[in-house]
Formats: structure tokens, C-alpha cells, sequence
């Protein structure tokens, strides 16, 4: 064994990993991914596609999971080496108790935020294991599990500014384990050079989708709200609606619509053998990293203008309405209050308030508030603590989600809940589920909500939740549209 090989086994066996750093200048995630699926892995995509540069700098293609949770009506599952058991406790405490046994050295050399650990997420029933007192309604048209997490020991972390590719895979026995680790990077590697097209690639076709209930339902629901406001119950509400429909096909295809249509800070692509999550929201829960955490609260919406003058002309409006901008600072005060009860006591500050940020198809307020985590706490308390965001509940929370239930009448599922990533260092990254498609059962459903206040119009908040689910719509529209060849080369081109 030559001298490299040796300092190879014994970083596997203080750190238990082994890692291969390959040139990516010719391979995209999105290719990477149709070749690795070609080659009969299973995949899952977690990137940035638009967004502060700071956000796009890492694309995560994780292989292959090995066990992980599941939870419903009837409590928590395990998996783990093959065997399904049953467990006490809430998703939460499950959730810190499989991340706790995936833990890792961390290793030096600045590696990846991610390369291995949990992927998955936290459905928006998950909130009354947290507050009991908030309903569960009984209708689920969905029926996605109520949260879902798989463990990945393989992950390919692309490096966009250094346009790198790094793929790590653990081998928690150490330099015993070294062998087997090498043989997964070395398959690995020749798949990701098979650049045609995979055999027999499939579609992907959907029904139009339509609302599940008439407008009507969505309008007594505001009224019933602003009737609760205005009786002092509540400041806020976040009313939603959704649209399903019939679907057939391979859903990663509708992935590769939507990051052109709709690309976004936060994307994902969460595979599972229950449900399928398309998913590209611009909007960050909560990342815990190195005892520090930070929210991004978004609240305040207006659409991106035909050019470049109305665009700004709607943003001079966002920026100057006393309803959004209320709106906006109630939220920002949540999300200093949900930070607040798990950090250090004096570190939370709001280092950045009310910023006009576009997106694709729409431009919001933006502002960003950062803490120390307290010394007795860890980042699934930071979790629990910020779930479900007061962007997609309301205020206060407890009381207005209480309501949300009783004016839906059903369950949200993914939606207002939070995907991402729990790391092998006990960091995490959660993004919040919207602008996500839910593929479960041979159905597609896409949901989005509206913040309620006193002055709401009812009819510009419809209008708000219809400009909400332009982005991701688009992407039915351009895969009913292309040709699949032509479909191919703009894929190509788009994502290189």
C-alpha cells in the first residue's frame, strides 16, 4: 500500500469517511442524477437554481438511502438494517435520536455543508405533536406519511464555484470498512461519464389540475378569519387552497421542468417509495451550523411586471403598503420570538429587515434574523421550536392555526410543513414547503396560501394565491408543450 493510499485508510478510520474530489465542469447535477438513475440508483436532489449567490454555491445528489423514519396517525417507524420497528415519542425526538446515532467526526479541510445524514420532511400535521391543542382534521386527500426521512451514507456535493465534484460515502467501521467504501466511489465514477440520454427515458403527464374547492370556499374562509380578527383572537392567518389532479410517469421529469420555470434558493427532489416531492421554495425555515442559527422569514408578495419598469413600479408598491409592511414586521417579531427560546440569551439580532428580493415569478420581502444556539440545546430544538414558520401559520401561531384547520377542513400534508437536510455534524438546513409539488398515489397536488389581516381584499388575496402557483404551474405547461427531444436540449442548456 503506497504512502497516499495509507493517509487515505487512516483518514477513514479517525474520521470515517472516504471522499473523491473529481473536475465538474462538464457534468451538471441534473445530468449526474439522470445517469445515476439510469444506472439504478435511487436519488435525491437538494440545490439552489436562483437566489443570493451565497445560497447556489453547493448543489447535494444523494444516493441510495439506507433505512431512515416514518410517521402517521399510528406513531413513529424505524428503519434500520433492513428491520422496521416501532418507536415512543414524537417525530422530533425519533428525528434526534436517529440523527444522534448517524453523528460523524467532523473532518478537516472545509468539506461540504452536507455529505451524509438525513434528507427528508416534516409534513404540517407535525405541529400538534408539538401543541396538542391544534387539531388534526380527519379528511387527508393526500395521504403522504406525515413526515419522512431517509439516511444517506453516499453524496455527491458539485462545487459551483470551484467546479469540483466531491463524493463522500461513510464507512463507520473505519479503515475495516475502507475496501467496500473505495468499491462504491469507484462504481460511482464511470456512471457519471455515461453522457447520452438514459435508455428508455420516460415522460412525464398530468390532468390539468384543479382546484379542490370552489373559490367560494377559499372567500368564507377570509371572511371567517377577519371575524376572528377583528374579535380579537388573532392578527393573522395564512388561508390556502389546492389544486390536484391525475398524473403518470417519472416525476423527475417534472423536476427538470420546474427548475426552469421556477428555479429557486431552496429545490428538492425527495424520492420515497410512498411519496415523491418536486418541490423549489424560496423560502428558508431555519439553518443551524457551527452553535449559530439563522430564519429567513418572507411575508409581503407582489408579481414581476411585464418589464423591467413595472416590475419596479410593483416593487415601489410592495415597499411602501402599511399592510405588508405590518404584516411583514409581525412575522419578523415571530420568528425573533421562535429563535428566541432556544439561543443564547442577548444574541438574537435582526441583521437584515424588509428587503424587496425577485423571484422568478414574484418579488417579496425578505429579512433574515441570526442567534447563538443556547449551550443546552441542539438543532432539532431549533427545529421544533421554529415549525410550523408564522409565514405559513399565522399569529399568534397557536390560535391561528387552530383556526387555519377549521376554515380548510383538511389536511395540508407536505405543504407548510419543512424539507431538508440533518447533517452528520448535528447541523441542519430546512427549507419551508411551498411551491412544492406532492406526488403520492397518481396523484399531483400543488397548495398555496395567502396572508389574512383586517384589511385584507378577499379577492386580491385569490389573486395572490394564483400568483403564487404561476411558477410551478409553468412547468406542466412547458412539459405539455415540448417535444421530448427539444425538451432535452433545453434541459441541457438551462442546467450546464
Amino acid at each position: 500500500m503506497d504512502r497516499l493510499a495509507q493517509s487515505d485508510v487512516r483518514f477513514a478510520e479517525r474520521y470515517r469517511i472516504a471522499t473523491r474530489t473529481l473536475p465538474a465542469d462538464l457534468l451538471t447535477p441534473v445530468r449526474a442524477a439522470r445517469c445515476l438513475r439510469a444506472a439504478g440508483h435511487r436519488v435525491c436532489l437538494l440545490e439552489s437554481v436562483d437566489g443570493p449567490g451565497a445560497l447556489a454555491h453547493h448543489t447535494f445528489c444523494a444516493l441510495d438511502p439506507e433505512g431512515g423514519l416514518r410517521s402517521d396517525d399510528n406513531g413513529v417507524r424505524l428503519v434500520e438494517h433492513g428491520e422496521e420497528r416501532s418507536v415512543r415519542g414524537s417525530t422530533f425526538e425519533a428525528l434526534r435520536d436517529l440523527s444522534g446515532r448517524l453523528r460523524l467526526p467532523v473532518a478537516p479541510g472545509n468539506p461540504p455543508l452536507f455529505h451524509g445524514g438525513l434528507i427528508g420532511y416534516l409534513g404540517h400535521e407535525c405541529v400538534a405533536e408539538l401543541e396538542p391543542s391544534v387539531s388534526v382534521p380527519e379528511q387527508d386527500s393526500i395521504g403522504a406519511p406525515r413526515a419522512a426521512f431517509d439516511a444517506y451514507r453516499t453524496v455527491l456535493a458539485f462545487d459551483h464555484r470551484a467546479q469540483t465534484l466531491r463524493i463522500s460515502t461513510t464507512c463507520r467501521g473505519g479503515a475495516s470498512e475502507f475496501d467496500a467504501a473505495i468499491e462504491r466511489l469507484d462504481a460511482i465514477e464511470p456512471q457519471l461519464m455515461n453522457m447520452a440520454p438514459p435508455a428508455g427515458a420516460t415522460s412525464f403527464e398530468c390532468d390539468a389540475l384543479d382546484f379542490e374547492e370552489p373559490a367560494e370556499h377559499f372567500l368564507d374562509g377570509v371572511d371567517r378569519l377577519q371575524r376572528a380578527i377583528a374579535a380579537g383572537e388573532i392578527f393573522q392567518a395564512v388561508l390556502s387552497r389546492r389544486r390536484s389532479g391525475s398524473f403518470s410517469g417519472d416525476p423527475f421529469e417534472l423536476y427538470r421542468a420546474l427548475r426552469v420555470t421556477n428555479g429557486a434558493p431552496h429545490m428538492v427532489f425527495f424520492e420515497t417509495d410512498e411519496v415523491t416531492l418536486v418541490g423549489s421554495s424560496p423560502e428558508r425555515l431555519v439553518a443551524v451550523r457551527d452553535g449559530r442559527m439563522h430564519t429567513v422569514p418572507i411575508a409581503g408578495t407582489r408579481p414581476i411586471g411585464a418589464d423591467a419598469r413595472e416590475t419596479a413600479d410593483h416593487a415601489a408598491a410592495l415597499l411602501s403598503s402599511a399592510k405588508e409592511r405590518s404584516e411583514h414586521d409581525m412575522l419578523v417579531d415571530m420568528a425573533r420570538n421562535d429563535l428566541g427560546r432556544v439561543a443564547r440569551v442577548g444574541s438574537v439580532e435582526l441583521v437584515e429587515h424588509a428587503r424587496c428580493q425577485r423571484f422568478r415569478r414574484v418579488q417579496h420581502l425578505v429579512s433574515r434574523v441570526e442567534a447563538d444556539v443556547h449551550s443546552e440545546r441542539d438543532a432539532i430544538d431549533v427545529l421544533a421550536s421554529c415549525f410550523t414558520a408564522g409565514t405559513v401559520s399565522g399569529a399568534p401561531k397557536v390560535r391561528a392555526l387552530q383556526l387555519i384547520a377549521k376554515c380548510e377542513g383538511e389536511r395540508r400534508g407536505p405543504f407548510g410543513g419543512a424539507f431538508g437536510y440533518v447533517d452528520h455534524s448535528g447541523g441542519l438546513d430546512m427549507a419551508i414547503a411551498i411551491r412544492t409539488f406532492v406526488a403520492c398515489r397518481g396523484r399531483l397536488s400543488l397548495q398555496a396560501g395567502a396572508g389574512i389581516v383586517h384589511g385584507s381584499d378577499p379577492r386580491a388575496e385569490l389573486a395572490e394565491v394564483d400568483a403564487k402557483m404561476s411558477g410551478p404551474l409553468a412547468a406542466l405547461d412547458l412539459l405539455r408543450a415540448a417535444r421530448r427531444d427539444s425538451f432535452d436540449q433545453v434541459g441541457t442548456e438551462v442546467m450546464a
